[in-house]
C-alpha cells in the first residue's frame, strides 16, 4: 500500500527472506544496524509495524518521526517511547496497548 499509494520505499529488517519472490511489493532487506541506519538517511517519517529491538533502536536513534501500525496485542512489544503516533484499527487495540506497556 506505502509503495503503491505512497510512492514510498519499503525496508525489511531482517526476519523471513522471500526467496520465491511471492511478495507483492519491491523492497530493500537491510539485515543489521548499520544497513538500516544507511538505508533510512534522509527519509522524512517512518511507519512500521513489528520490527526486532535492533531495528526499533536504530529508528529511536536517528531522530526520525515514526508511526507504528498495530495489527495484534502479540506483535505490539515494542519500545513505547519509540513511535510518536500509535495506529490501529481500533482505539480500545491502541488504549490497551499503551495500558499494558
Amino acid at each position: 500500500m506505502h509503495t503503491r499509494l505512497l510512492g514510498a520505499p519499503v525496508f525489511v529488517a531482517g526476519g523471513l527472506d522471500d526467496p520465491h519472490g511471492t511478495c507483492p511489493f519491491p523492497y530493500t532487506r537491510t539485515d543489521t544496524p548499520e544497513e538500516l541506519a544507511k538505508a533510512i538517511q534522509g527519509i522524512e517519517a517512518i511507519i512500521y509495524h513489528w520490527l526486532p529491538g535492533w531495528a526499533t533502536d536504530v529508528i529511536k536513534a536517528s531522530g526520525i518521526p515514526a508511526i507504528e501500525y498495530i495489527h495484534r496485542i502479540d506483535t505490539a512489544d515494542g519500545d513505547r517511547s519509540v513511535p510518536r503516533l500509535t495506529i490501529a484499527h481500533s482505539q480500545h487495540l491502541v488504549d490497551y496497548i499503551h495500558l499494558v506497556n
